[in-house]
């Protein structure tokens, strides 16, 4: 999590982002003390979030470097304005394999109450769409919660529709600003397990 601002007031951000930058934010140097440390850890793949990653100055170089140290990398922006074609492009030449963005309902009205203002759904859109022309591989995660279950196998749909590699389905946990009365029952969650089950049988992703 390499920043805590973003633009969002998400229903469920654990982060609790906030519009400024924490005072004891690393710097880049110290940044890439932490991207050395991980490298030595040889992980599968390094996640550069947030808040909103595109909300540090120096997102490009964070990721430049843990590139350069063989990481394989993918980036977690969220879909605000800052989230362009150009940007993702640039991220593509250094070297990104992978970005993951989130999609919390399959309407605008669902997705934009999640995530606390309107028009997020058409920019969540958009950013499929730039992904898919410029080839970049796409990972949407959903957080599923009691607004958004009956949404599920439409969702399933866009995920095939804009060539999504893969789909990640969180439970929702009442932390940060998640709330307890918008947790699935225990009943439901089997149901959406058997549901999520049948549908890896088929799914192009």
């Amino acid at each position: 999590e390499l920043t805590r601002p973003c633009a969002l007031a998400c229903r469920h951000c654990r982060a609790e982002a906030q519009p400024k930058p924490h005072p004891d934010e690393l710097t880049t140097e110290e940044a890439f003390h932490v991207v050395d440390e991980i490298a030595e850890l040889n992980p599968p793949v390094l996640v550069l979030t947030g808040g909103d990653p595109m909300m540090r100055r120096d997102l490009f170089d964070i990721a430049e470097y843990a590139i350069g140290k063989g990481l394989r990398t993918s980036v977690s922006p969220t879909t605000t304005a800052l989230t362009t074609k150009e940007r993702l492009g640039r991220l593509q030449d250094l070297g990104i394999q992978m970005v993951h963005i989130s999609l919390d309902g399959a309407t605008e009205e669902t997705h934009d109450a999640f995530r606390g203002f309107t028009g997020t759904f058409q920019r969540a859109m958009d950013t499929l769409g730039f992904l898919k022309e410029l080839g970049i591989g796409v990972q949407v995660g959903t957080t599923v919660t009691t607004t958004n279950l009956h949404e599920l196998p439409r969702m399933a749909e866009l995920m095939a529709e804009h060539g999504v590699r893969m789909w990640s389905l969180f439970f929702l946990v009442p932390t940060g600003r998640g709330r307890l009365d918008e947790m699935i029952t225990p009943e439901q969650a089997e149901e959406t397990w058997e549901w999520m089950c049948d549908l890896s049988e088929t799914a192009p992703f």
